[in-house]
């Protein structure tokens, strides 16, 4: 699998940007974990994923491969974290936020780590068999259906007006599944 830079919007990284520089990486492949060097090598016919792990061996992986369940990305200090969304997703997908209910986007980008965080949010996906996408760029989009789904899954009554920013959701969410543990 490879994205095409038309997949992603003006503030994504596509996969042969993010990875033209090696970067640190943690990698769960089937049941293993490995950390080590990641790049991307194109060729005519296939994108792979080169990993240099930390004991000296080196592995590639297809992107498009169900065995690459995470790859954790590291850049000074911040961490980006792409995973599968769904079982049969084709393509991997940023996690935005983890939990009772999980965020993700498809946009491949340390932007979340940064003051003023998700400036660059793609159409958000929710971890969840009956979940809409919601195929808007816009928080105001999908900030009301976004606000009724956390109402049905957590049993409360919140007011989608009352959240101005996905980061102020995702605070919530955080709260709230913390207060669960």
């Amino acid at each position: 699998m490879s994205l095409a830079q038309n997949d992603l919007d003006d503030h994504s990284v596509p996969w042969n940007e993010l990875l033209k520089t090696p970067l640190s990486c943690r990698v769960v492949y089937d049941d293993a974990t490995i950390n080590g060097i990641a790049q991307l090598e194109y060729t005519a016919f296939a994108t792979r994923l080169l990993i240099n792990d930390n004991a000296g061996g080196k592995i590639e992986i297809k992107p498009g491969d169900h065995q690459l369940k995470r790859l954790v990305l590291y850049q000074s200090g911040d961490s980006l974290v792409l995973v599968r969304a769904t079982a049969t997703a084709r393509q991997l997908s940023r996690m935005l936020y983890e939990g009772k209910l999980s965020l993700y986007d498809n946009n491949f980008s340390f932007d979340h780590c940064s003051v003023g965080a998700y400036t660059s949010i793609r159409p958000v996906y929710l971890k969840l068999p009956e979940a809409p996408i919601f195929y808007t760029r816009s928080f105001k989009g999908y900030r009301k259906e976004l606000v009724k789904l956390i109402n049905n899954v957590y049993g409360i009554h919140l007011n989608a007006i009352a959240f101005n920013s996905l980061q102020e959701i995702i605070a919530y969410l955080s709260q709230a599944d913390g207060a669960r543990s």
